[in-house]
């Protein structure tokens, strides 16, 4: 199967080339996805205020600079790596950061590092699935979640070649 062909970057200004299956270069594709995603959360908000939607206060913090930074310093002190796949030996990028005492369970846990853990997106949903399906199931998961967390804390997972 051969290479896709050479086409311009969309981006204003930029006379770079790429093969990419979006319309920017690699250098300007990641700012375009941020700033789609700006957009398409400041209509939703606009959309929300014209029908007189309020957000509620975990809306709120999700939305915050404070849960913005935090999650980018738990991405960056878990190594970018999804934990529950590093516990079963795959290696797979961290998309989400998951509060295993959710917070609407315990506010005031909310930017702890001891209930922060970084997790792929099916890791992520299939822990809420557990969580949804009974109590007994969700302590057992919060068990396990912070069982591994430890473990990654005390440098039980090596990463890489030794």
């Amino acid at each position: 199967m051969g290479q896709r062909p050479l086409k311009p970057c969309k981006y204003l200004g930029c006379k770079g080339l790429h093969r990419n299956e979006g319309l920017y270069c690699d250098d300007h594709k990641d700012i375009m996805e941020t700033r789609q995603r700006e957009e398409k959360n400041k209509r939703r908000q606009a959309r929300n205020r014209q029908f007189g939607y309020v957000l509620s206060d975990e809306e709120k913090f999700y939305s915050s600079m404070v849960w913005q930074r935090k999650r980018a310093l738990t991405k960056e002190r878990q190594g970018f790596f999804c934990l529950n796949c590093l516990d079963n030996q795959f290696y797979k990028e961290c998309t989400q950061v998951h509060h295993i005492i959710e917070i609407l369970e315990d506010w005031s846990m909310r930017l702890d590092d001891d209930n922060l853990i970084c997790l792929c997106s099916e890791c992520h949903q299939g822990v809420h699935i557990l969580y949804r399906r009974s109590e007994i199931d969700r302590l057992k998961t919060q068990a396990e979640l912070r069982r591994i967390l430890k473990t990654y804390n005390e440098g039980g997972y090596k990463i890489g070649r030794s």
